[in-house]
């Protein structure tokens, strides 16, 4: 395939295997921001739980979650292409058959060679929305004063001590990360992490999740979806 992008991070940086066709689009932008931002979230960080089942939804959906808000806060990605992608992210977790497939479970398969896709996007589509359901209610319950990504900046000054995995990558337990969550959120918090990620249940975004230009509506045909807030300027779309 001509056109074709893909690439992985690593502790240098990242590899991206590019097609002689491949245009500058939201595709190719959305892929280098991700990788790169695998240097901190993947490989600067890097979670397992107990069971010794990998944390993919934070190092893949956390992932997807920052390279496309970062690049909205900076100006550098137009509201309509943020849009886009999150209609799409959301439509396909949705309707996937998998959705509520356990960690475990798309780990086990995985590994067996079973059903790597569409079930091994789950945790990127589980975790990005996720990230934007734990961010805003933690800047509800602090009155803004804390975000996720002070609670991302906490878990990387962990990770700088933590021992090495297999893979040279700075690992900590999922128990460390509950750890913060309950601190920001109490048992709630964490009631609502093990519901959403371990058990499965859908990782629910309030309206406001992506700030003031974004709001959740119902589609005709009943479906959710996102759509723009009319009268709410580009400038303000990071905010």
């Amino acid at each position: 395939m001509t056109k074709f992008v893909t690439g992985s991070g690593n502790p240098y940086g990242y590899t991206s295997v590019v097609g002689p066709e491949a245009p500058w689009n939201t595709r190719m932008r959305d892929h280098i921001a991700h990788e790169l931002l695998h240097h901190w979230v993947g490989v600067g960080l890097w979670i397992r739980d107990e069971a010794n089942v990998s944390g993919y939804w934070l190092s893949e959906g956390f992932t997807v979650h920052y390279s496309r808000i970062i690049p909205l806060r900076l100006g550098l990605m137009p509201p309509g292409e943020f849009l886009d992608q999150l209609r799409e992210l959301t439509d396909k977790y949705v309707s996937s058959p998998h959705r509520s497939a356990s960690n475990k479970t798309i780990e086990d398969q995985i590994d067996r060679g079973v059903g790597e896709r569409p079930l091994g996007l789950i945790p990127y589509y589980r975790g990005a929305l996720y990230a934007a359901e734990l961010d805003s209610a933690i800047r509800t319950a602090s009155k803004g004063a804390r975000s996720l990504d002070d609670v991302m900046r906490d878990l990387l000054r962990l990770a700088a001590s933590a021992p090495r995995n297999e893979g040279g990558y700075r690992q900590l337990s999922e128990r460390v990360v509950r750890d913060r969550i309950f601190a920001e959120l109490g048992q709630a918090g964490v009631d609502r992490f093990d519901a959403v990620i371990l058990r499965g249940e859908l990782a629910d975004p309030p309206s406001s999740a992506f700030g003031p230009c974004f709001e959740k509506a119902a589609s005709k045909s009943g479906a959710l979806e996102w759509r723009r807030v009319e009268g709410v300027p580009d400038s303000r779309c990071g905010e």
